[in-house]
């Protein structure tokens, strides 16, 4: 019985990295000389090429919008963390960018909501916020993920990552469900009913729109709170393109989870707006709280899609075998060892995604009787350098060389 089993090593992982958003090229090509085993077992010389373009285009109708919306690219193959942190950083600076937007459209938003006396624009200023504590927990993460790997954490920080994209898509849930129940108690008050108390208290009540104490019904948005709405449209847009294409580039979970928080913005303004000019024109009070309401549903379908993918990496799920990353690591693995010159296999190939970082665990079948520990170790050996090598953002290979016919002990 054979058994070769590496440790996790952490070799400098080198790739040339083209962003042409929303294409992305990764290009590596290397030679490798001959080693030991391969004077004996394979050619002096073997050279490989590769190519790997993936095209990353999404169109959404308004509709796509209310249903939420979920990707998965399996493992994020994420050169965020070879690259330096501050203001340099397309992620950090980014996140700095939508940060001060978020800091200026919460205060006019809220003066405005004041002044206007609209509750739809109060509560996105409320909304804003959140945005900004959402902005906060992302570079926090991206700063983190960007930190090399060590002793102690030798995958790196990639789950932390993970966890910032889990938070930023709570916040999209709360705010949602915030945003519902206080719009639905507004459109109440608008005909002289309320929600029980402990109900209206979980959402944010705002004066301009309810009964007060004298009885007078909610009176109208000023149509200038439509202006401001408008305007948030548009910064909230520009933020959504310039953090999506960032995070195509980076491969980036938690930076894909708030480019969807600009774009779920930018639709809650244009309810607002709508709403507010709807409200203004027809003498209807309870069209300006009807927006908030209806894109709730939204934002919280987005939060639930958003967070899921980051939930299974935090619980080490391994990439489905029909997946896009998955089907690479196992290509490069069999290309290799194809270029041994001999009957080599791969098999129980797992792939962990861990934020930016992957993981793989794998089985190389041989024939019996065919390599002595020694050349199983090397063979081993290669295999983990290749991928690694080759692979962005792969931190850990754990190679098993099996016989054949031995029984597998383990995870099938």
């Amino acid at each position: 019985m054979l058994r070769a089993q590496l440790r996790p090593r952490l070799p400098p992982v080198s790739s040339r990295f083209l962003r042409t958003a929303p294409r992305l090229w990764n290009e590596h090509k290397h030679d490798h000389k001959k080693s030991e085993l391969g004077n004996s077992l394979g050619k002096d010389k073997h050279d490989h090429g590769h190519d790997h373009r993936h095209d990353h285009h999404h169109e959404h109708s308004f509709k796509d919008m209310l249903k939420g919306h979920s990707h998965n690219h399996g493992a994020q193959q994420n050169p965020i963390i070879s690259e330096p942190n501050g203001w340099k950083n397309p992620a950090v600076r980014i996140t700095w960018i939508g940060l001060f937007s978020n800091v200026g459209m919460a205060g006019a938003k809220g003066v405005g909501g004041v002044v206007f006396n609209s509750q739809a624009l109060l509560a996105d200023a409320v909304h804003a916020v959140g945005d900004m504590v959402a902005d906060f927990l992302t570079l926090a993460t991206v700063s983190m993920a960007s930190k090399d790997p060590t002793r102690r954490y030798p995958r790196g920080y990639g789950k932390v990552e993970a966890m910032g994209a889990v938070g930023v898509s709570s916040i999209l849930i709360l705010a949602g469900v915030g945003m519902a129940v206080n719009g639905f108690d507004a459109i109440l008050s608008a005909f002289d009913l309320h929600l029980p108390s402990f109900m209206g208290h979980f959402g944010h009540s705002h004066a301009p729109v309810e009964a007060d104490a004298a009885g007078k019904a909610p009176q109208v948005a000023d149509i200038n709170a439509a202006w401001l709405a408008v305007a948030s449209i548009g910064i909230k847009e520009w933020l959504y393109r310039a953090t999506m294409k960032v995070a195509i580039e980076k491969r980036s979970t938690v930076l894909e989870a708030n480019a969807w928080h600009h774009r779920l913005d930018s639709l809650t303004s244009v309810v607002a707006a709508v709403t507010i000019a709807a409200g203004h024109f027809f003498n209807a009070a309870w069209l300006d709280p009807l927006g908030g309401l209806l894109v709730s549903y939204a934002i919280i379908k987005a939060g639930i899609s958003t967070g899921k993918e980051s939930v299974y990496q935090l619980m080490d799920r391994s990439l489905a075998l029909d997946d896009e990353t998955y089907e690479m690591v196992r290509d490069k693995a069999e290309d290799f060892l194809r270029s041994k010159g001999m009957d080599y296999r791969v098999e129980n190939l797992q792939v962990l995604p861990s934020g930016p970082n992957l993981s793989a665990y794998l089985d190389v079948i041989v024939q019996k009787g065919t390599l002595t520990l020694p050349q199983a170790n090397q063979i081993a050996r290669e295999v983990e350098e290749d991928l690694m090598g080759e692979i962005v953002g792969m931190k850990c290979v754990d190679v098993h060389i099996r016989e054949e016919g031995e029984k597998l002990r383990g995870i099938i």
